[in-house]
């Protein structure tokens, strides 16, 4: 009995741990949402010297495989099969120190209004981050809200030595 209540808490808990991994997946991750929506990576804060560099940039309609709580305001829960856009690509450090980039994105409507915004959390919610070594290149990838009515994004980004709190 003690065994098979064991094997039944470790399946759980693998599966606990797997749904909070994957976050939000794309339908289809070979196709972007669509060719009207513009995505500007904006030039990370912090880095004069142009070190820290976004590539292969894309974006793709998927569903949230986890809840995500976002405060902006007032509680905005998001939910397990809620739709979401996923930005993904790298991030390349072109310098000899290792940084961490925290990075989020904004969507917004064709008058400028923002309609979608990052569901990560980390460091804080909102914002992602990533540690990249010198001369090295990480994968990224941002949960967004969804919007029907997002035409364009912008991704901001933030080198620091050290990892944000």
């Amino acid at each position: 009995m003690k065994n098979r209540l064991g094997l039944i808490i470790s399946g759980c808990l693998f599966l606990v741990i797997l749904l909070l991994v994957t976050g939000c997946h794309a339908d289809n991750p070979t196709s972007p949402v669509t060719t009207d929506i513009r995505i500007t990576v904006l030039p990370c804060t912090d880095d004069s010297e142009g070190n820290i560099r976004f590539e292969d940039v894309t974006i793709t309609k998927g569903t949230l495989d986890e809840d995500y709580m976002v405060v902006r305001t007032i509680a905005i829960p998001h939910e397990s099969g809620d739709p979401c856009f996923l930005i993904s690509g790298k991030i390349k450090n072109n310098s000899s120190t290792r940084y961490w980039v925290a990075h989020h994105a904004y969507g917004y409507d064709e008058d400028g209004n923002e309609v979608a915004f990052t569901l990560d959390a980390g460091p804080i919610v909102g914002i992602a981050q990533v540690g990249i070594e010198p001369n090295e290149t990480e994968n990224f990838s941002l949960h967004l809200s969804w919007s029907e009515n997002a035409t364009s994004f912008k991704v901001f980004s933030q080198k620091s030595a050290n990892m944000f709190p």
